[in-house]
């Protein structure tokens, strides 16, 4: 069963997070970041990329796979220089997008302990007292009204 374009971005996005995600592709696979390039701009991988994708996210049984398999998906990026990881969230139906969960204090200010976060542009969701959603990349087009 092979992917769309849209199918294999997003899974490779939600494997290896929406910032660099073609290179470490490419790492993964033993590919240049070209070939990871052209099945990113339309070419389908394939069918050994694709199933070697789907065993890095633990998808072992093509028949139980219904593409997206959950709406959610959180994960952190490796450390930077001062040990801190950032957390990114992924909504995987449509309208799809990335974005970054930041946790915030009381006056719904970023923590010390969060790299530098953009909370002053774009669009900023509260999530609970203690989060909020920055830094929103859109997969697809975003809303025009109402909350994702």
């Amino acid at each position: 069963m092979a992917w769309t374009t849209e199918e294999f971005r997003s899974f490779c996005m939600a494997l290896f997070g929406g910032y660099g995600w073609q290179a470490a592709v490419a790492r993964a696979l033993d590919v240049s970041d070209r070939t990871v390039r052209r099945w990113a701009a339309g070419a389908p991988p394939p069918e050994w990329a694709r199933k070697a994708l789907m065993a890095m996210a633990g998808v072992a049984d093509e028949a139980v796979v219904a593409w997206p398999r959950a709406e959610w998906i959180i994960g952190d990026d490796p450390p930077d220089a001062c040990g801190r990881r950032r957390e990114y969230i992924v909504h995987t139906r449509l309208p799809r997008f990335i974005a970054r969960l930041v946790e915030v204090d009381d006056n719904g200010l970023p923590v010390p302990s969060e790299d530098e976060s953009d909370v002053t542009t774009g669009i900023v969701y509260g999530v609970d007292p203690n989060t909020m959603i920055c830094e929103i990349h859109w997969i697809d087009r975003p809303p025009t009204s109402g909350l994702v």
